[in-house]
This record gives structure tokens, C-alpha cells and sequence, in this order.
């Protein structure tokens, strides 16, 4: 109880310092002494997405950085805030910013001029190392990346970049002059105060459906191929080109380009399409011979009724039987979605099964195996194709212009005289003859 107690006492001292601190802000200057006033510097926490790495290290790596401010910066000239202080305005798990409102907004209520902040991530197989500074309003001074195989590394590229980041952005300066000491003009001479090149990097995110599905990045040199799962990102990278391919079972893959800029970020929007759709065929009469063509070289046969997965896209549907007008309809099929045909086959006349039937047979009638039948008796040659209802003028120019691409030439409705060759069994088969009702005339 007691060091709960103490610890309550501590928090409000410090709280009271603070505050005390921004009364007296405006008027922190020693008398006399031409010495500036102090500029607040709140380190965050480094925030960690990797499971590589336990809360205490990276609370650890953070007191680093802390303490690398304290050592380098000048203290006449910046304040380092503690992290008891920081805790006692703002807790610990509302100090971490992804973004530069979030900076911002962190800076306002700690009323501090700059912040230090940074992540560890998993990335290619590495701890993957971002560090960042803000002014007050949450503008970008700078940033350092490295990459390390393990904790120990990572300790010591800490280490590293901490104090060159502090020199790009804030400028490690040595102590100022003590107490009753006034500080003499620079003596004239060149001047070259300079900044390094920040480095191009930007962000890059790919969002899409399904979620899960196979993603491979190329991008510039240094950048290499990263393999992942949809969503990715956003995640830092150099700007230039990408390539992102995306893949699933059962979809159809897509490929992207996209340019990332440097300090920009960039969403790429990849939806997949299911590869097959369903074809479902119903109608009459069943059993009817079904043939089905579809894209990439897809094709089936089957009877009357069916329902298949085909290849998104058009199919064709074709439905024929013996003494029935053909059917045929191109439907489009999409992926994942159900397509559906209806057919419904009208009976031929008795003439016309005779010129379509499969099974002529026999010296009077052969099939000439090209669409055409020959009628050895009378030398006439019949078509076997069923062309349709026609009215009579577009009928006699479709047979005179064979627009059905039969073989030879000559083509035309056939005459009174013509039909009759095709009636077995009574004296109409005859030029000018006749088949009364009594004599029972066939037709084959």
C-alpha cells in the first residue's frame, strides 16, 4: 500500500512540474545571459509488430534511443522528456502513432516541439527498422531504415542510426557555455550547413478479394520479389515500379503494375474471378443429344437434361435429335454464377425426317457424308440440314445463293413434282400422279 502510495506521490510531482514548465515557457530565458529557451523532445515508445521480439527489448531499444538524446542533444537548448513524465499526460498505449495526425495530436498534448518515434516488423525474413522524427504540427523532418537477423543486431543498428537521426533533424550541438559566460560572435568565414538527401521511399498497399489469395511483388532494384497474402501493407518501400501478381485456386489470376512515389502512398485494388461458372440445360425431348463449347477449349456432350461447371465466359449450346428442328443458343456464363437454357425441340414433318434422318439406307437413297443425301432413283440430291421457317422469297434466295454452303451448284426449293419422289408406295411417286386416301400412301 505504501508504494502504491509513493508512486501516486511521484506521478503528481512530476505532473506538477510539467506544468509549472509550461506557465513559465514563454519567459525561460536567463537574465543577462542571451541563452534560448528549451525546446520540449518526447521519445515514444518503438511499437513492434514482430513476434520476434518481447515487450521488455523493445521497451529497452526505446530507452536507448532515450538516452542517445540525452547524451547528444544540446541541454541549453532541448529538454528530453522522461517516460514517467509522458505516462502521467498521455498513457503508454495512447502514444502509438501510425500516422502524422496521430504525431500531431501526441505532440499537442505533451506540448512538445519534436517527437522520435519508430517500429520493428517482420520483413523478407529480417527485423525490419523504422525511425522517425515530427515537429509539433506532425510534418516529416526525417527517417532512418536498417535491417538485422536477430535482437542482438537490432540492438546495435539502434545504436547506429539514433544519433544520425538526431543530427539530420535536430543538430547534435556540444554543451553551450556555462553560467556568467557570454558567447562570442562566429568569427567571418564560409559557411556550409548542410542536410544528407533523404532516401525516396514511399508506401505501398494491395487490399482485394479473396482474402488469402497468393501475392508476389517485384519492384526495383534492392527491393527484390516479396511472396504474401492478401490484404498487404501498407508497407514501406522504394519508390519506383512494382508488379504485383495475384492468384487463388479456383480464380483466375491478375497481374498489375503500379508506380509508388517517394512520401506517397499507394492502394492497389485486385479482385479475383471465380474461373467456372455453372451451365445448366433443361427441356424437352429428354435424352436429346446436348453438345456444349465453351472458352479455353472446353467441350462436352451429353443428353438432355445437364448441368456442368464450364470456363467463365460464352458457350455455346447446341440440341439436336432425329425428326426435331435443331436448337442453338450462346449464353454467357459468368464465375461463380449459374447460367440456365431452356430448350424445347418442335417436331420435323414426315418429309422432312426422310431428308435429316441418319439412318438412310439401301439402294435407292445414300448419304454422301457431306451434309447432302442422293436419291439414285430420280438423280436428285437433297439436303440433310434443317434451315428453319422461312417465308417463301427468303427461302428460294437462300437456296439460290446456297448461303448453307452445300456442295455443287444448282441449289432450289424443290418442286410438286420433287416431293413426290419421296412418297413410297402408291402412283404419286410418278410425275403428274396422284395417291388417293384409300390406297394409304407412307412416307419414309
Amino acid at each position: 500500500m505504501g508504494d502504491e502510495v509513493f508512486a501516486w506521490l511521484r506521478k503528481v510531482a512530476i505532473f506538477a512540474c510539467l506544468f509549472l514548465l509550461t506557465l513559465l515557457e514563454p519567459s525561460m530565458k536567463v537574465q543577462g545571459q542571451g541563452i534560448p529557451k528549451q525546446k520540449l523532445v518526447a521519445v515514444l515508445e518503438l511499437s513492434g509488430e514482430s513476434e520476434r521480439i518481447t515487450f521488455k527489448e523493445m521497451q529497452y531499444l526505446s530507452d536507448i534511443v532515450r538516452k542517445t538524446a540525452v547524451d547528444a542533444l544540446d541541454p541549453n537548448r532541448f529538454m528530453v522528456m522522461t517516460r514517467e513524465s509522458m505516462d502521467v499526460i498521455i498513457p503508454p498505449e495512447k502514444r502509438v502513432c501510425l500516422n502524422n495526425v496521430c504525431y500531431a495530436e501526441v505532440a499537442r498534448q505533451l506540448n512538445a516541439h519534436y517527437l522520435i518515434g519508430g517500429n520493428v516488423k517482420d520483413f523478407a525474413g529480417k527485423l525490419a527498422l523504422t525511425m522517425e522524427a515530427y515537429d509539433g504540427r506532425g510534418v516529416l523532418l526525417g527517417s532512418e531504415l536498417g535491417e538485422a537477423d536477430d535482437v542482438k543486431q537490432l540492438l546495435s543498428l539502434v545504436r547506429e542510426l539514433a544519433p544520425k537521426l538526431l543530427r539530420r533533424v535536430l543538430g547534435v550541438l556540444p554543451p553551450g557555455p556555462g553560467p556568467g559566460q557570454v558567447t562570442p560572435p562566429p568569427a567571418p568565414g564560409r559557411v556550409e550547413l548542410v542536410s544528407d538527401i533523404a532516401p525516396e521511399l514511399g508506401y505501398l498497399r494491395v487490399e482485394g478479394q479473396p482474402k488469402g489469395a497468393s501475392v508476389v511483388i517485384s519492384g526495383p532494384k534492392g527491393f527484390g520479389k516479396v511472396e504474401t497474402t492478401l490484404p498487404y501493407g501498407p508497407v514501406q518501400v522504394p519508390a519506383g515500379d512494382y508488379k504485383v501478381e495475384v492468384s487463388a485456386p479456383a480464380y483466375d489470376s491478375a497481374t498489375k503494375k503500379v508506380f509508388v512515389p517517394a512520401d506517397k502512398t499507394i492502394t492497389l485494388d485486385i479482385n479475383l474471378e471465380m474461373s467456372e461458372g455453372i451451365l445448366e440445360i433443361d427441356g424437352t425431348p429428354k435424352g436429346a443429344r446436348v453438345d456444349v463449347t465453351c472458352e479455353k477449349g472446353f467441350s462436352k456432350t451429353f443428353g438432355l437434361p445437364g448441368r456442368l461447371s464450364v470456363p467463365r465466359g460464352t458457350c455455346t449450346v447446341k440440341v439436336t435429335r432425329t425428326g426435331y428442328e435443331a436448337f442453338e443458343k450462346t449464353v454467357t456464363v459468368l464465375g461463380g454464377k449459374t447460367a440456365q437454357v431452356q430448350v424445347s425441340l418442335r417436331e420435323v414433318s414426315s418429309a422432312q425426317t426422310v431428308l435429316t434422318s441418319s439412318t438412310l439406307s439401301g439402294e435407292r437413297f445414300v448419304d454422301n457424308g457431306d451434309g447432302t443425301v442422293s436419291d439414285r432413283k430420280y438423280r436428285l440430291v437433297w439436303s440433310k440440314k434443317n434451315f428453319g421457317n422461312m417465308i417463301w422469297q427468303k427461302a428460294v434466295d437462300y437456296c439460290l445463293e446456297n448461303r448453307a454452303g452445300l456442295p455443287g451448284s444448282g441449289w432450289h426449293l424443290p418442286t410438286i413434282d420433287e416431293l413426290r419422289t419421296l412418297i413410297i408406295g402408291c402412283p404419286a411417286t410418278e410425275p403428274d400422279g396422284r395417291c388417293p386416301a384409300k390406297e394409304g400412301c407412307r412416307s419414309e
